[in-house]
């Protein structure tokens, strides 16, 4: 018997702005195929008539397996990839092959996508069954859809199932190749990798390998026993799924590569990659695990998801290393930090130097402890020279954004480079999760008083809790330049989109910089020199053409400017929504942010020299 029945209403699949009005791409899977077809495709919200379904039947080439269970379609209004969706069904619990299932058959190889989310308050699975075994995994996060894409082998009869709980389906589609999957992903890598399997300096690693494989593509290795094995100049390939771990993943010193011959780990053909470290222990903040620890030199770790790591997600004190296309979500302290690997590296030289953070985005990482560790990104405490962020966003953290803090225990940590970053929503996770202690800085950039010469160029701070740049009271010098700061101590409006005043010594250097709100907030502060910049101060604006020397501490704000910054000098103030799929629609193919119109300057405006450029 089923409870209610189908309709085949006319699509009406809308592209919304996001939250805000931010205009996002239509909708498209997150992977793509070279010369495939469509065999079956479903839209909950297009398909499927609100009730509960307790027989088994088929819409659109898709099963569902009731096994005595019931599915349940509702209304539940979700946006993924700038579209609404209305609807979805449930599973209503943890399922089998043969219970709460969806099984479709492939007419040969191809791709499976699926748009889901978990059913309750805990990351869930979703796999996909084939062949006689399970063969892929992939993540489902609460509140918010995650786009997974399953690779389909060959032809046969499959199965996607929740051996974990409750899973809420949005959206499924299975398209067909006549050649071996290579997908695409909405963001391009810099780089991409083709492997022809197999050559000596290519190691193939899977979610079921063994470290005794031989590591070819047919026979793959575990990660910890490639990473054993590992020597400069090799590629370690990860076939796509999710790898969980309750340990840590450890890249010991010494195990280097080279300036001219890295090490590289990323996924095969660019597929997806997660590394769930949820299932690690979490207890003690001082010797709680961490998802990756990189204590080596030279490698490269391009295009790989870190997820739920009881400290870090990726802990980086190694030298000279590339950390590009990753992701750093729901960690239970900082997704990526920089700092020494042990207590006896006592000296600067000794602490990670030359290491790129490239286009990675982290957010929703929340420490249970105190609520006031997990930063964004961070390089604190004990790291050396050349450190550079760049093309990297960081939101909805519960505590900073970027985080340089300093400590007088240990010193000066090394000049850190911030170039083309995005800060915003610090203070409290995409579901409002935050403590009394959640600082929420934008770019919290020093500490004790302190001077570190760090340099940020072309980024921007908006929404976050806090002030969107302070300098923390690290008097500096540090270099601004093009910079937009807008809308942040949402607090309370007691702090500044922008604070570089607090010492005396204060001596920055401030280039195209300006703040913009249109809620409450408190007056900038800034101390060095300046030039063509905009400042907001006791409810007034100044403006600095020339270089000249500022210092709110005693006075001197630049010449009144009575006409001020107005939201008509800005294309667009509509800020992009939180999701979890910002990491792919906001960035170029190239990796880039784009933030399209979002805090642009007017072409006729009198500013439009300043700020931040990371549109179109």
């Amino acid at each position: 018997m089923k409870i209610g029945k189908f309709s085949k209403r006319v699509a009406h699949v809308v592209t919304l702005a996001m939250m805000f009005g931010l205009f996002l791409p239509m909708m498209k899977p997150v992977g793509t195929l070279a010369a495939t077809t469509t065999t079956h495709e479903l839209n909950v919200s297009n398909s499927m008539t609100v009730g509960q379904y307790s027989s088994d039947f088929t819409l659109n080439g898709f099963t569902f397996i009731t096994g005595g269970s019931i599915w349940e379609v509702d209304s539940s209004s979700r946006s993924y990839g700038g579209v609404n969706f209305t609807q979805r069904v449930k599973s209503g619990g943890k399922g089998t092959i043969s219970k709460r299932a969806i099984s479709f058959t492939a007419s040969g190889a191809g791709q499976l996508t699926v748009y889901a989310m978990s059913s309750g308050s805990t990351s869930r699975n979703v796999t996909l069954y084939g062949n006689g075994k399970d063969l892929e995994s992939f993540t489902a996060v609460q509140d918010v859809i995650t786009a997974m894409n399953f690779t389909i082998p060959n032809s046969g009869t499959y199965v996607i199932y929740p051996p974990d709980d409750g899973i809420s389906y949005y959206y499924l589609k299975v398209v067909k190749t006549d050649s071996t999957p290579t997908p695409t992903p909405t963001v391009k890598p810099t780089q991409t990798p083709t492997p022809t399997p197999t050559t000596s300096n290519e190691v193939y690693v899977s979610n079921n390998g063994s470290a005794s494989a031989s590591g070819t593509y047919s026979n793959p290795k575990s990660l910890e026993g490639a990473i054993s094995s590992a020597k400069a100049g090799q590629t370690i390939f990860m076939l796509p799924g999710t790898y969980s771990y309750s340990t840590q993943i450890t890249i010991p010193a010494g195990t280097n590569g080279t300036s001219s011959a890295r090490i590289k780990l990323m996924p095969y053909n660019n597929g997806s990659v997660t590394l769930n470290f949820s299932s690690q222990p979490y207890g003690n903040p001082d010797t709680n695990l961490r998802g990756i620890q990189l204590d080596a030199n030279y490698w490269h770790i391009y295009g790989i998801r870190v997820y739920g790591a009881a400290d870090n997600g990726i802990y980086l004190s190694g030298n000279n290393n590339i950390i590009e296309m990753c992701v750093l979500e729901a960690n239970r302290d900082t997704g990526l930090q920089l700092s020494r690997r042990n207590s006896s590296l006592t000296t600067i030289s000794g602490w990670p130097s030359n290491n790129l953070i490239k286009n990675c985005t982290s957010f929703n990482n929340y420490d249970p402890a105190t609520g006031e560790n997990a930063d964004g990104f961070a390089a604190k405490l004990t790291c050396g020279e050349g450190n550079v962020f760049d093309g990297c966003m960081a939101y909805n953290n519960v505590d900073d954004g970027w985080d340089l803090y300093t400590k007088t225990d240990t010193g000066a940590i090394g000049s850190i480079t911030l170039r083309n970053c995005v800060s915003f929503r610090n203070g409290a996770t995409s579901t409002g999760v935050f403590t009394a202690n959640s600082d929420g800085n934008g770019f919290k950039l020093g500490g004790s008083s302190i001077a570190v010469a760090h340099t940020v160029e072309n980024c921007i701070a908006f929404e976050n809790k806090n002030h969107g740049f302070t300098d923390n009271s690290n008097p500096g010098p540090i270099t601004l330049k093009n910079c937009t700061s807008f809308n942040n101590s949402l607090a309370d409006g007691n702090k500044s989109n922008f604070d570089f005043a607090r010492a005396d010594t204060s001596n920055n250097y401030f280039t195209n910089i300006i703040t913009f709100s249109t809620k409450p907030v408190s007056s900038d502060k800034y101390k060095g020199t300046a030039t063509n910049c905009s400042f907001y101060n006791s409810s007034k604006y100044y403006l600095i053409t020339t270089a000249t020397s500022v210092n709110t501490r005693g006075g001197i704000y630049g010449t009144l400017n009575s006409t001020g910054v107005k939201t008509s000098d800005f294309v667009s103030l509509s800020a992009p929504a939180s999701s979890s799929n910002l990491h792919q629609t906001l960035r170029n193919s190239d990796g880039s942010i784009n933030l399209g119109n979002f805090l642009k300057l007017s072409s006729s405006s009198a500013y439009k020299t300043m700020g931040a450029n990371l549109g179109n």
